[in-house]
């Protein structure tokens, strides 16, 4: 078990076993100081922690953050652990699922408990659209892995509800797979995805389970394209895709030819000079990170 999964282990414990307060707080504190997790960076999220560099005003405590489409709510666990204070989610239920009802419920018992505050539920569900917030309240909007399984039509107006809700000096963080990745991992397949659409559903004729992901939920794009439809809005881009590629991760969940690709690329980005130069080439066929502001004049 490598050190996230471990982390995250305790943490579904504590958030959704039938457990006493006392005890939850207990297990709280003994993660606090965890070795494993105490300098915990996972290399999943990349360059996010980062934001803190492009908001130097502001101290943990102070940084109001939300996760737009926080799912399980890890990643604000997460930063609950590393000490900030305000944070928020918001997830969708559009098929009604009392699971996801529950874990919200849970997510935020949790949340009153180790923050002591008995009433504020911090993690919402909404309707996909328009975010439960006032214009300007957050520091930081990040999104992981979420807008390529939202419609075309949609994707921009995901964005500009961030663009709304975040501050004239705030930071919008997003983490996009996309189809220049040549192995699409909700799927599982190298390169089938560059194909038209049609061809790729085609791909799995047999697999309705498949074909209706893809039909229903996986709309990707090419990086390019994403990055200069969020420009059109007067926002603007910084691509950090490339920094995370030399960096050394924890490859113990990787096999076979993927785990081979991983540990050649690792070593090929480590070395002087141009080293960085193939990571900014090749960023390109890894998923998206990018950091977004409003274009202040």
């Amino acid at each position: 078990m490598n050190d996230w999964n471990y982390f995250l282990h305790h943490i579904k414990k504590m958030v959704h076993d039938e457990t006493s307060d006392s005890k939850k707080l207990k297990l709280w504190m003994q993660l606090k100081n965890d070795k494993r997790v105490k300098n915990l960076n996972p290399y999943h999220l990349g360059e996010f922690m980062n934001f803190k560099n492009l908001l130097p005003s502001c101290k943990n405590k102070n940084i109001k953050l939300l996760d737009h489409g926080c799912g399980g709510g890890a990643t604000l666990c997460f930063l609950a652990l590393k000490d900030f204070k305000d944070i928020w989610g918001v997830t969708v239920n559009f098929d009604k699922n009392p699971d996801v009802v529950k874990a919200v419920r849970n997510l935020n018992k949790f949340f009153q408990l180790i923050f002591k505050d008995s009433t504020l539920n911090r993690v919402k569900i909404y309707n996909g659209y328009k975010l439960p917030f006032k214009n300007e309240t957050f520091d930081l909007v990040f999104s992981q892995q979420v807008i390529e399984h939202l419609e075309p039509s949609k994707k921009i107006d995901f964005i500009l509800e961030e663009k709304r809700v975040i501050k004239d000096f705030g930071v919008i963080y997003h983490q996009v797979p996309h189809r220049l990745v040549p192995y699409e991992a909700h799927t599982k397949v190298w390169l089938i995805h560059w194909l038209p659409k049609s061809f790729y559903k085609l791909f799995f004729k047999n697999n309705l389970k498949k074909r209706e992901f893809i039909n229903s939920h996986l709309f990707l794009d090419w990086p390019w394209s994403l990055k200069n439809k969020i420009k059109k809005n007067n926002l603007l881009v910084n691509d950090v895709t490339y920094k995370r590629l030399s960096i050394k991760s924890d490859n113990t969940e990787l096999k076979g030819i993927t785990l081979f690709i991983r540990l050649l690329f690792q070593k090929i980005f480590t070395f002087p000079i141009i080293g960085n130069v193939l990571a900014k080439f090749f960023s390109k066929f890894f998923m998206l990170e990018i950091f977004i502001k409003k274009n202040i004049k």
